[in-house]
């Protein structure tokens, strides 16, 4: 690797390059020492090992893209991550709704198939973590984008109507509609099957991340680089034949399969 500092991406919300180079230095090296345990890790059945090695490979993946890596070294790193889950559940992780619909975004991604045949499979029930407090809306999502992967589309237009519903309520707390209604908004328009609306949600999805990215320290968290959970969706989109005719810093379409 060249000795020169490498170019951040031109984020909106501006995070600083050398911390973030800085924690791509240490992701790597967390993650590599991790590896060495994996084995021994397995062998002991230690789920929450796995969880925690995939979320290190999906902040190399984040950060490597942040400055300027090359789309095979991203998918990669997200290609880890997931297998990284995928032995995570197989262990026997509990599962909330948050970490089904990050894992289901990474299996689409990475065009695992039996991960997302199985992750496709679960009920909510399935995907209910005692110990994880989360509004109904979370569950809406992850319900919305599990049954846009296996074509029951008629089931996920109504939990993206359901949840929507709820957030014209008032009853989420704000900083949960923040994170969940753009990602509704874009699972209803890959139900609709309508590329006009899909742009509109690409766009509003991007600035939902600028105004939170863009807070304090939030600046410089690794999630801010590169939205897995949008990528995700857009793949699904992608395989609907909808033409994606925008994108953001954080939905880079070289990282969607065609």
């Amino acid at each position: 690797m060249s000795d020169h500092p490498r170019e951040l991406r031109a984020y909106p919300h501006k995070p600083k390059p050398a911390l973030l180079a800085e924690a791509l230095g240490h992701a790597r090296e967390d993650y590599q020492a991790g590896q060495t345990k994996a084995a021994a890790a397995a062998a002991e059945g230690r789920a929450i090992f796995f969880k925690i090695q995939g979320e290190r490979a999906l902040e190399v993946a984040a950060l490597e893209y942040a400055f300027g890596g090359a789309a095979a070294e991203v998918r990669g790193w997200l290609a880890s991550a997931r297998e990284a889950a995928r032995t995570a559940t197989a262990l026997g992780q509990a599962l909330d709704p948050g970490l089904h619909l990050w894992y289901l975004a990474l299996a689409v991604l990475s065009a695992d198939t039996a991960f997302r045949s199985r992750l496709e499979g679960l009920s909510r029930a399935q995907f209910t973590d005692p110990a994880v407090t989360a509004d109904e809306i979370h569950y809406l999502a992850a319900e919305a984008m599990r049954d846009i992967a296996r074509f029951r589309f008629d089931d996920a237009a109504r939990a993206c109507r359901d949840g929507l519903a709820r957030i014209e309520t008032g009853a989420p707390k704000p900083y949960e509609i923040a994170a969940k209604a753009t990602i509704l908004c874009l699972e209803q328009a890959i139900v609709a099957k309508d590329s006009d609306r899909l742009a509109a949600s690409i766009s509003a999805r991007a600035e939902r991340q600028q105004a939170y990215y863009q807070k304090g320290t939030n600046r410089n968290f690794p999630a801010g680089l590169l939205d897995i959970e949008g990528l995700g969706l857009l793949t699904l989109a992608r395989e609907q034949g909808l033409r994606i005719a925008v994108e953001s810093v954080c939905l880079p379409l070289a990282l969607v399969e065609p």
